[in-house]
């Protein structure tokens, strides 16, 4: 059995269309793909796979390989991975197939995913053309339970932190983008604190560019003590998910540790709007670091996080890979090799 297989632009109704039909994230919406193509310089196009009524759509950005004429792929940053109606190993192996030699005929040479954690993966259709890559796991709250149903699932010090936050009297506001330059601030003040990288500070500039691409989609959650703002975060949702963005705290209150009180107001905000699901994530880098460690408190859930990668063009993968000095084609590394830290700047994964 055989479908068709095509790149489409952001201006097609028919990613629109395959998108009313399937589960998807905000990660999966045209808007989301041309916002951060603009970030990054590719053009946006989603591949669509249709066979007997079935659809299979993974977003992408197509990006210049810097000094060449030759292009690569790469998925929207976040956890997009493909979506689709139909749960069939054969039909998603077919999808995936067709994925890789449509992308190797527009001239790409190599291809990687970020998975969604939270979707069916079955990793036969990726591996007979690719590798899948383990990154550890991601951690996600199920807002379907009750308040009474999900507080065991809350470990010890987290449920100290939380009821200590009610006895002195903290708030939270959701949406209240008076306080954008305030959540800037303590943003980057935590970045550097934890010796993040310079692909991790987000300015004020980009927070509304993304609120204004995915109007809606985008919130800004505060903790105050009395007026003054503590913490902050900023979440994505569609379809029921709520996407933790990025988290702040106040460097003044950080031994008061005001996010923990900060996730139980965002799970009872979303259980309100009849969301499904909080997705905390991981670890940096996919380790189970103190972050992850944090993000576990919360939930019993853990969900395995990986990505794809594939060499469409080995020949020029090969010559790319020699002129970047990358001693090892191994492509569970930094993939693509050309694209290493100090070739073009990395996003965080």
């Amino acid at each position: 059995m055989t479908g068709t297989a095509e790149l489409i632009g952001p201006e097609s109704t028919r990613w629109r269309e395959v998108l009313g039909r399937v589960a998807h994230q905000i990660y999966h919406l045209p808007e989301y793909a041309v916002f951060d193509a603009e970030l990054s310089g590719g053009r946006p196009v989603a591949f669509l796979y249709e066979e007997d009524g079935g659809s299979w759509l993974l977003p992408l950005v197509l990006r210049s390989v810097p000094g060449t004429d030759r292009l690569d792929a790469a998925s929207p940053y976040g956890h997009p991975g493909p979506v689709s109606d139909r749960a069939d190993e054969q039909f998603w192996t077919r999808a995936v197939t067709a994925l890789v030699r449509t992308l190797a005929a527009s001239g790409a040479v190599s291809l990687f995913v970020r998975m969604d954690p939270l979707a069916w993966l079955p990793h036969g259709a990726f591996e007979q053309v690719g590798t899948l890559v383990p990154h550890g796991s991601t951690v996600s709250i199920d807002l379907r339970l009750s308040k009474e149903e999900w507080w065991p699932e809350v470990r010890r010090d987290h449920r100290s932190a939380i009821n200590r936050a009610v006895r002195l009297g903290r708030t939270s506001v959701m949406d209240d983008w008076s306080h954008l330059d305030e959540f800037v601030a303590m943003y980057h003040q935590t970045m550097t604190r934890v010796g993040a990288t310079e692909d991790y500070f987000f300015d004020r500039a980009y927070l509304e560019r993304i609120r204004g691409a995915l109007d809606g989609r985008v919130h800004l959650m505060m903790s105050l003590a009395a007026d003054e703002p503590i913490a902050g975060s900023v979440f994505l949702e569609t379809g029921g998910v709520v996407q933790a963005h990025i988290v702040a705290t106040k460097p003044s209150y950080r031994r008061e540790e005001p996010t923990r009180f900060l996730v139980s107001e965002c799970v009872e905000w979303g259980r309100q709007r009849g969301c499904t699901d909080l997705h905390l994530g991981g670890g940096v880098g996919g380790r189970e670091d103190s972050i992850f460690h944090f993000k576990k408190g919360f939930s019993r859930r853990r969900h395995e996080f990986f990505t794809f990668r594939a060499v469409l063009d080995p020949t020029a993968y090969a010559e790319l890979t020699s002129a970047s000095q990358e001693p090892s084609p191994d492509v569970t590394g930094y993939f693509p090799a050309y694209r290493r830290p100090g070739e073009q700047p990395a996003r965080p994964a």
